[in-house]
């Protein structure tokens, strides 16, 4: 698979559609690729993990503002 086309399609799309930015994570040492296709890095991620449950019910944690 061409991963480089692949990812200009998704900034194509990103275009189409009038969004002003794409945003994305990536591990290290996947950031060159990523300058390659046009990205640069922007700042700093942070994340916080909330504990697991035990329960039966399988439930994934969302961003805050997905929940909004």
């Amino acid at each position: 698979m061409q991963y480089d086309r692949l990812i200009q399609v998704l900034k194509d799309v990103a275009i189409a559609r009038g969004c002003y930015k794409v945003i994305l994570d990536c591990a290290e040492h996947n950031v060159k690729f990523y300058e390659k296709c046009g990205f640069a890095r922007k700042e700093l991620q942070m994340a916080y993990y909330t504990p697991t449950t035990t329960s039966s019910s399988s439930t994934t944690s969302a961003p805050i503002a997905s929940k909004l």
